[in-house]
């Protein structure tokens, strides 16, 4: 299967605290590059993301955002600090016992004593685990995006490899008129200059001619580089890099033939195949 190196993935992950929302965004280059934007109590997990996305992609520049939204009424709950609040039940009694008089104690007095109330302590640890586990998913969600960018692209391709087939048989087809015109000209020319031309100069001229117009190898090439390039789609894997040298070679055949034409028609073709190959360069640079 091949993968778009574009995607996009939003992952929310609701807690008994609050609200974790993850953003990845990937885009093409040239190796793997990772960028994370994390709140600073979530700043030592950044290693273990980086590991994960090791894993499980090859290519593309990575950013990675992290939102978390508290919950307030999570924020409001409150606990007793007991150890503090059994040395002043103790001290009280103390206190008493020194004095000899016995009093009752007033509640409200020890819960407004500094310290007393505290609010509940978040467990950062297992806040943590929850937060790697949905940025798992998140990330699961990207790679399934990358696949149905990676499958357009797919068709994409095929349908320029079918255009440049057709291309290549419109020249074998075309070719045989070519030298039948210039024969014809040939022919013209040298009427004009004499008589009674040579006919073994107008052969000879001919020959001379058909080597310059001998185009077979550069079609022969395209022809091998387009089932190459199928061969390769239909491996998977990341195969960008080398999808991006085989429409160089594409390229390097198409101006070769452009550069041999001695006619228009093919000429035409040939810069038609310049668009077809360039419009697939465009997209093979988004494929991992």
């Amino acid at each position: 299967m091949i993968h778009s190196m574009t995607a996009f993935a939003r992952q929310e992950h609701q807690t008994e605290w609050g609200l974790l929302i993850w953003e990845i965004r990937s885009i093409n280059h040239r190796y793997l590059e990772c960028a994370f934007k994390l709140p600073e109590s979530f700043a030592e997990v950044e290693l273990g993301l980086r590991e994960i996305i090791k894993r499980r992609l090859q290519r593309g520049k990575v950013d990675v955002s992290l939102r978390v939204k508290t919950d307030k009424t999570a924020d409001a709950k409150l606990k007793l600090n007991d150890a503090l609040l059994d040395q002043l039940i103790s001290l009280n009694q103390n206190v008493q016992q020194r004095i000899g008089e016995r009093a009752m104690i007033n509640t409200m007095h020890l819960l407004s004593w500094p310290n007393v109330i505290q609010q509940a302590e978040v467990d950062l640890g297992a806040i943590k685990l929850e937060a790697m586990t949905a940025f798992e998913l998140a990330l699961t969600q990207l790679i399934a995006m990358r696949q149905r960018e990676g499958k357009a692209l797919l068709e994409f391709i095929e349908q320029r490899l079918i255009a440049i087939e057709q291309a290549v048989q419109q020249v074998r087809v075309h070719l045989p008129q070519v030298v039948l015109n210039q024969r014809t000209r040939i022919q013209t020319k040298l009427a004009e200059v004499v008589a009674n031309f040579d006919t073994e100069r107008l052969e000879q001229e001919m020959v001379l001619f058909v080597q310059r117009m001998d185009v077979e190898e550069e079609l022969n090439r395209l022809e091998t580089h387009v089932q190459e390039v199928r061969h390769t789609l239909n491996e998977g894997g990341p195969q960008g890099r080398r999808l991006d040298f085989l429409m160089q070679e594409l390229n390097r055949e198409a101006n070769t033939l452009g550069a041999k034409a001695g006619d228009s028609a093919i000429t035409n073709i040939a810069i038609s195949l310049k668009v077809f190959i360039e419009q697939m360069r465009e997209q093979v640079q988004n494929i991992e």
